[in-house]
């Protein structure tokens, strides 16, 4: 007897449809490029206590490009230094007391100077230096030095002081500053603490205390611009 024909195998099933392109979303805008001025506010997330704390540096990138774009409005880039607005904002979100003072932190900026070499002589303030005079006096200088003096004995300049007066110092400086719109409840300032003093070593002298205090200063000065 013949041996029957094997069955047709089934046709193959058709090929599927390439996927399409994966298209991600852009991330989000969490602070300026360097040097490219600040974004628009309506791109800005506004930092939390944790990413303050985390990486402060990122988070005053984000609140003060919201500064300064609210001075410059056209997106230029520049504030003259001029603007009837720029002192008063600097002085709201720094130690430093008095016009005069901003002004003089400002002229003595080799960037500012340049600017007026150009164009109609008007001097401006980009974001980076409105960034860095903001952020360096976020203490004044008189205050960190008190408060070190206060830490030594018989009211004179200590070489060091030990890890544990460093923290009280800390703790009395912030106190002390006053800043309007932070409440320091016991749990945050000892949050902001753990996060000064974690890298310290048994003995803080006052090359590092200054950095220490400032710092501080710039933490709750950057949480005051973060809404609650």
């Amino acid at each position: 007897a013949s041996t029957p024909a094997p069955a047709a195998a089934p046709p193959a099933p058709p090929a599927a449809a390439p996927a399409p392109a994966r298209s991600d979303p852009a991330p989000a805008t969490s602070a300026p490029p360097q040097g490219a001025g600040p974004a628009t506010t309506s791109d800005l997330n506004s930092p939390t206590v944790d990413q303050v704390l985390e990486d402060l540096e990122a988070a005053e990138d984000v609140v003060l490009a919201r500064l300064f774009a609210a001075m410059d409005p056209g997106r230029t880039r520049k504030v003259a230094v001029t603007d009837p607005v720029l002192c008063p904002t600097i002085m709201d979100n720094s130690g430093l007391a008095d016009e005069g003072q901003v002004m003089e932190q400002l002229l003595s900026n080799e960037a500012v100077l340049e600017s007026g070499a150009t164009g109609d002589g008007t001097m401006n303030v980009d974001f980076g230096v409105f960034k860095s005079v903001v952020i360096s006096n976020a203490a004044r200088e008189v205050e960190i030095v008190n408060m070190w003096v206060n830490l030594g004995n018989g009211g004179e300049m200590p070489e060091s002081i030990a890890a544990p007066d460093c923290r009280t110092g800390l703790t009395m400086f912030l106190t002390d500053l006053k800043i309007p719109g932070v409440t320091l409840t016991e749990e945050l300032l000892e949050r902001i603490l753990n996060q000064l003093m974690w890298n310290a070593g048994a003995q803080v002298t006052f090359g590092e205390w200054g950095p220490l205090a400032n710092r501080a200063a710039r933490i709750v000065r950057c949480l005051r611009l973060c809404p609650s």
